[in-house]
């Protein structure tokens, strides 16, 4: 019973752990491609709505692909290195949208990412879970 709590207990660490690197690593290719506009200082609350207005809608979606990538990353690694079914999957995968909607509601974003972020981490997790998820069999 303790292993198989700290077998899941690892599942979620490393599974959000991965995902937090799916995230910084998107956040490097984004920033290569994407930017931020000159004059933009992001740590000002005041600029953060003006560069939701300056980026085109391609980087937000470039966002979103990533924080999906990072959601299933989460889930099917946290399952698999639990191995026992998809309840750790689901919670390293919600640990990554709690996040990722934290990030949306601090820095202004325009308002269509929140459903389309929402369905990216949904897929993210569904599928992450499915196949990190399977119990093996006895």
């Amino acid at each position: 019973m303790l292993m198989t709590l700290l077998r899941s207990a690892a599942g979620i660490v490393v599974g959000v752990a991965m995902g937090i690197g799916v995230v910084v690593a998107g956040d490097i290719l984004h920033r290569g491609y994407f930017p931020l506009p000159p004059g933009i200082d992001i740590t000002r609350p005041d600029q953060r709505e003006a560069l939701a207005q300056a980026w085109p809608w391609q980087a937000f979606a470039v966002m979103i692909l990533f924080w999906g990538l990072s959601a299933f990353v989460a889930a099917a690694v946290a399952g698999l290195v639990a191995g026992r079914g998809a309840l750790p999957a689901w919670i390293a995968g919600g640990v990554l949208a709690a996040a990722t909607a934290l990030n949306i509601t601090l820095i202004h974003h325009p308002m269509w990412v929140w459903p389309a972020a929402g369905a990216s981490l949904l897929i993210g997790i569904l599928a992450g879970a499915r196949l990190g998820g399977r119990r093996a069999a006895a």
